[in-house]
Formats: C-alpha cells, structure tokens, sequence
C-alpha cells in the first residue's frame, strides 16, 4: 500500500510540473495571439482614438521583444512592470464603462423610437368607448396569469410604458414607495444601486461620457436631438452599435493579454531556467517576439505536439481516469488556486486589479464615503433633481417615464388602479399606441 502510495505522489509531481509548463506556454500563445488580434483586428485603428491605439501597440511591442529579458528578472525587481500594467487596466477599464454609458443611452433612444414610430402610426385612430375598458381587462388578466419569475419586470415595463400622469412629488413619492417595499437582496450598498439605476437615466451626466470616444458622444447627442424633434431615420444608431462591439472586443482582447502576461509574471521564475530542455519551443518564442516575424502558427502547432508528448510521457489519460482526484489537485496547483509558487507582494496587487471584472462601474469607496447616509431612493431623488435642471424639460419627462422600467415593480393594486385613474384622461390615439407597447410587452414571447 505504501508502494502505491509513493507511485502515485511521484506521478502526481511529474504531471503538476507537466500541468505547469503546459499552462506557461499557452499564456505565451494567448499573449502572441492578443497582439496580432488587437493590432490587426479589422478597423481597430479607426475605431479607438489614434492616441490610445497607439498607446497599446507601442506597449505591447516593447513588452514583446523584450519578453525574455522581463521574465528573466528576480520576481522581487518586476514592481515597474506591475506598475506599468496597472496604468493601462485602469484605461482599459474607462473604455469599457464609457462603452457601457453610450449602450445605456443608446437602449433609452431606441425606446423612445419605438413609442414614437407607434404613437405616428395611430394619429388618427379612433377607439369605440368599450376600448378602454378592454385595454385594462387584458392587463389585469395577464397580471392574474403571470409566472411570479417574470411578473416585476413585466409590470415595471407597462408602468413605463403609460404616460406619466403624475406631479414631480408624487413621481419622487413614488420612488420612495417602491424602493421601502422592494423585497428584492442586493449585494450592492444603496449608494451603488442607486447609481446602477441613474447610470441607466442620465448615461450622459457621468464623467466617463465622452472621454476616450468623444465622436461617439456627438452622434448619439445629433441623434438624440433629432429624435426628440420627431426625426427618425431608417437606422441612425445601427453604425454606432456596430463600432461600440468592435470596441468591446477589442477591450476583451486587451483584457486577455494583460491577463495572460500577468499569468506568466505570476508562475514563471526564469525564462532560461524554464526554456534550457525546450531549445526549439524557445527558438520559435523569440523568433515570434520580434513583431515583424509573428508566427503564431508554429508556435500553435508546435504547443499543441507538445502537449501531446507530455500526455504519451506520462500515460496522462490512463493516469487520469485511475487517479481523477489527485490529477484534478495537479491541475489545480497551476490554476492559481493552490499554488506554492513563491510571489511578491506586487504580484498580489496586480493579480487582484487585473483579474476582476472591467465592467465594474462603480467605485464603491467613493459612494460609500461620499453618501453614506443616504437611501438608495434619495440618492436617486437627488441625481434627478440635479440633473433636472442641466437637461432640457421634455427630455426629462421622458426620462421619468422610462425610469419606471430600471426601478422595482409596484404592487399590482397600485398598477391597476394608476392605469384605471388616469387612462380615461388619454386621447384616443395614445390609448391605442399605449395598447400597443403593452401587448408587445406581455407576449413578445408567445
């Protein structure tokens, strides 16, 4: 038994530092093939402002054809790399929430496309006086009816789509209502959710707006103009979606190359160290560092054979499926669960900064301190308050109508009696444009 047991931890070594080097040279692949993605990715010069192209390439390249003199220093002495690599996630992380306000403001101006193409199709329409009651009937029927999974935002979506009828306090009571009796859990503090909800309002009144893609901003403010004036195109956003998903792409490949480096600056010690028994991996590593000579096929093909022989080496699949747990804690031991490797203080902090989501769009220390005593409600009463008087009047009331999708759901009661109050103050055309959304609505699925 004892025999066994010996057997089994050589084997388990053997297959961790195998594991290992698989792992470090995929990194290396990942790293090789970001560059070329990113440098020769269709329009990316077009798309991302000359500045900020520029910026990444000149970097990447530098960090290419010096890559095995980085991975050849002590660990201790790769703070400035560190330092360096933080800088440009912090950027990577602008441009994605900038992106991220522009698809917000987007999302707002195609809704309100929608309700003007279907309130210039009923201009005329007369409704038979028993249409009012039937418009409620049906929605009082789906409510009734509705899976509990689906029924807040269904009545968040109807409660938007109802013309506001309702005075500037009783809108802010309102919000109040709904938030004193959101049951809803959240991970986030008020001041964070609040800010997820004004994010989606006011996408244009956050710092971000405009920073890096100014061009973008500008477009979406003619379109928004145009719009709000009764102007609508055949498809006057459809080049902008196009353009901010070449962005975010662009933005994933960046993120997986910072990653990949981060990987390598994370488990391997020496370059040389590592590469002595490898002389034709490495051969084909340093002729793909010199940028002009990228030749991610061979290094592919070459990764690839590798991986092979390290499987017949080591009779990994028999070993596997006799051995399954103690292959998984192998595998696990160069995933950055469980590593031993010896890393500094520096390689904590970059690992931590690089490896969360770019997508945060929140600083949390800041709204904790900054707003600490306030409900989430208030902190949205206040946004729009502020925001109220920077933005032209009309566009604010539509704000208001549509932030009744993005806040929780009000209580079916307070739903049916709103709509019974107020829709006999409607014309007839916007009962029937509002008929219209409300069905879309309920059985966009069916």
């Amino acid at each position: 038994m004892k025999k066994t047991q010996e057997l089994t931890s050589e084997n388990h070594k053997k297959i961790t530092e195998e594991v290992k080097k698989v792992t470090i040279l995929n990194s290396l692949l990942s790293i090789f093939l970001s560059y070329e993605k990113f440098k020769y990715s269709e329009k990316a010069a077009d798309i991302l402002p000359k500045e900020i192209y520029n910026e990444f390439v000149e970097m990447i390249e530098t960090d290419l054809s010096n890559i095995k003199n980085i991975l050849n220093t002590q660990i201790s002495e790769r703070e400035e790399i560190v330092d360096r690599f933080m800088e440009k996630v912090n950027l990577l992380g602008k441009m994605y929430r900038e992106s991220r306000l522009y698809f917000l403001h987007i999302s707002f101006l195609q809704n309100y496309e929608f309700f003007l193409l279907t309130k210039n199709t009923s201009k005329s329409f007369e409704v038979p006086s028993s249409y009012r009651k039937e418009v409620l009937f049906d929605i009082e029927d789906y409510l009734a009816d509705c899976e509990e999974s689906d029924l807040k935002n269904k009545s968040s979506q109807l409660m938007a789509a109802f013309p506001i009828c309702m005075t500037r306090e009783k809108y802010y009571d309102y919000i109040k209502t709904v938030f004193d009796f959101d049951s809803e859990e959240s991970e986030q503090t008020p001041a964070d959710r609040a800010k997820e909800i004004n994010m989606q309002l006011f996408p244009f009144a956050f710092p971000e707006y405009g920073e890096s893609f100014p061009e973008v901003a500008a477009k979406l403010k003619v379109i928004e103009n145009d719009i709000m004036c009764g102007k609508i195109d055949d498809d006057p956003i459809g080049n902008i979606l196009n353009d901010l998903r070449k962005i975010l792409e662009l933005t994933d490949v960046l993120d997986t190359y910072f990653k990949s480096f981060t990987s390598l600056l994370e488990f391997l010690e020496k370059w040389d160290d590592f590469f002595k028994n490898e002389p034709e991996i490495e051969k084909i590593l340093i002729k793909s560092s010199n940028v002009t000579e990228l030749d991610h096929v061979s290094l592919l093909t070459c990764i690839a054979q590798y991986g092979d022989e390290i499987k017949n080496k080591t009779n990994m699949d028999k070993f596997k499926k006799t051995n399954k747990k103690l292959f998984d804690k192998a595998a696990e031991s160069y995933s950055g669960e469980d590593s031993t490797l010896e890393t500094g203080a520096s390689h904590e902090k970059i690992k931590s900064h690089l490896h969360r989501s770019t997508s945060d769009s929140v600083d949390s220390e800041e709204s904790e301190t900054e707003y600490a005593n306030l409900s989430t409600a208030d902190y949205i009463i206040n946004f729009i308050k502020e925001q109220t008087s920077k933005t032209p009047i009309k566009l604010v009331k539509l704000i208001r109508q549509f932030s009744f999708s993005v806040m929780p759901a009000p209580d079916d009661e307070f739903l049916l009696r709103y709509f019974k109050d107020n829709i006999d103050n409607l014309d007839d055309s916007t009962v029937f444009t509002f008929k219209t959304i409300s069905d879309s609505i309920m059985y966009e699925d069916s």
